[in-house]
């Protein structure tokens, strides 16, 4: 009888940490764009086969100026400040390579600055005046992208996700945001460690005690 080893089946839930930079464009669908900014972010992640489940937050600044600035009285320009988005998401893999495309959808929130000035005449006298209007809604959003293992632990995503924050907003802004993330996953699985059979090692200790007892 020869001896055969035991394998311990590798962990199926994948828990992953990342962080993501890259752009975001930020418009109103009915009227303007407020431009493109810079888009930071990050969260976390759990993943069982071809479908993971993630929670991210990423914040949006420094959009590109459209508008110009107000030049003469009764004018009035606004621009986007600053966005943050917060959103959980569902994503699935249809392939299980080791360079992945998958696709995503998910639901959270948006919160929005936008800053407006105007210009107001009082006497012969110019004022610029700035206003800070404060917006939030409920965003729903989609995309997709690859997923490429760069190593046992390590991979990288490009992905593409379109935001829409119409719902419970006055703003109704949308989002294209286009990034690169790094994840990091927190728990290696486990490898196969070999079990010697304990039915085999008892075979050998008595043929061994059987020689014995016969030479004597």
């Amino acid at each position: 009888r020869h001896a055969h080893a035991q394998t311990s089946q590798p962990q199926g839930l994948t828990r992953e940490v990342f962080v993501n930079f890259g752009v975001g464009r930020v418009f109103r669908i009915e009227d303007r764009s407020f431009g493109t900014g810079l888009a930071l972010g990050g969260g976390f992640g759990i993943r069982k086969g071809r479908v993971g489940v993630e929670f991210g937050v990423n914040h949006l600044s420094r959009f590109t100026q459209l508008v110009a600035p107000c030049a003469f009285p009764g004018c009035q320009a606004s621009s986007l400040s600053s966005a943050k988005i917060a959103s959980a998401n569902i994503l699935y893999y249809p392939v299980g390579t080791r360079v992945q495309p998958y696709v995503t959808g998910g639901v959270g929130g948006l919160w929005s600055l936008e800053t407006s000035h105007v210009i107001t005449v009082v006497g012969s006298l110019p004022t610029l005046t700035r206003v800070d209007d404060r917006d939030a809604g409920v965003s729903l959003n989609v995309g997709g992208g690859l997923r490429v293992a760069a190593a046992s632990r390590f991979s990288l995503r490009p992905e593409v996700r379109f935001y829409n924050a119409s719902i419970r907003s006055r703003q109704n802004l949308s989002v294209i945001r286009t990034s690169i993330q790094r994840r990091v996953q927190l728990v290696a699985q486990r490898h196969s460690r070999p079990i010697a059979d304990t039915t085999s090692l008892y075979g050998l200790m008595r043929l061994s005690s059987d020689t014995t007892s016969g030479e004597d």
